[in-house]
C-alpha cells in the first residue's frame, strides 16, 4: 500500500522539504512571504501551494543586449591583453 502525502505540511516538514531554518519560515509567516494556514497557533502549509509560489520565485532568462554585449567583450579585451601584475613581455625594441 503506498504512503500518502500530508495534506498539510508542518513547519518542520516544510522546513526540511526546502532545505531551510524553521526560523526562516516563522518569519516568512510572519512578513506574509509564504502561503500559509494558521489554525489556531499551528502554522501548516499545502504542499501544491508551496510549489506553485516557488515557480513564481524563478528567475527569468537575463539578456543583456548588444550594448552590454559590445562592453563585456571591450572589457574582457582589456583585462586578457593587458600585462598582469608580476609579468614580463619581451623586448622588442633591438633584440
Amino acid at each position: 500500500m503506498e504512503k500518502m502525502e500530508p495534506m498539510l505540511l508542518t513547519v518542520e516538514q516544510l522546513s526540511q522539504y526546502l532545505n531551510i531554518k524553521r526560523s526562516t519560515l516563522y518569519a516568512w509567516v510572519e512578513r506574509r512571504i509564504i502561503p500559509h494556514y494558521k489554525i489556531q497557533r499551528s502554522v501548516r502549509f499545502k504542499k501544491e501551494e508551496i510549489d506553485q509560489w516557488i515557480e513564481t520565485l524563478k528567475r527569468k532568462e537575463f539578456d543583456p543586449g548588444p550594448a552590454a554585449e559590445a562592453l563585456l567583450d571591450n572589457a574582457k579585451s582589456t583585462l586578457y591583453n593587458s600585462p598582469r601584475k608580476g609579468e614580463t613581455r619581451p623586448n622588442r625594441q633591438g633584440s
